[in-house]
């Protein structure tokens, strides 16, 4: 009798192959597109963290000790006049500029500033913030 060989062949292996690796097509492209996401989230949280630490800094002082003035951070270059309550703020990645404007809505009224923080990113324009808030002094300390 002759013996018959128990095993694949070549051509079996090769569509098994075909197969497989069509099947894991969708699952590489998953993971790389979960890799883009946590780029973006990752990115999300230092311009938020940014523009909070920011404003944190503004309401640690009076909104009389805030003078009307323009500023911009990019990475660790400052551009106009830093106000002294900001000397220690985080130094970002180069893709991130933070712009803060202190404004005097009445040139009259001491006691009332407003605030623009705007935080842009270079790669992630969907994650640009602008946030605008009033500052009033209450002499009454309430």
């Amino acid at each position: 009798m002759k013996e018959r060989n128990v095993g694949f062949g070549l051509v079996e292996i090769l569509v098994a192959v075909a197969c497989f690796s069509i099947a894991l097509l969708p699952v590489l492209n998953l993971f790389s597109l979960s890799m883009d996401n946590a780029k973006v989230i990752h990115a999300r949280s230092i311009v938020f963290a940014a523009a909070q630490e920011t404003l944190s800094s503004c309401l640690l002082v009076s909104p009389r000790e805030l003078t009307p003035c323009t500023f911009q951070i990019h990475g660790s270059k400052i551009t106009g006049s830093l106000p002294p309550f900001l000397a220690s703020v985080t130094v970002l990645p180069e893709t991130i500029t933070r712009i803060m404007t202190i404004s005097q809505p009445d040139p009259q009224d001491e006691n009332t500033k407003n605030v623009t923080i705007s935080i842009s990113h270079s790669e992630y324009q969907q994650l640009n913030i602008n946030w605008t808030r009033t500052f009033v002094y209450d002499p009454g300390g309430r």
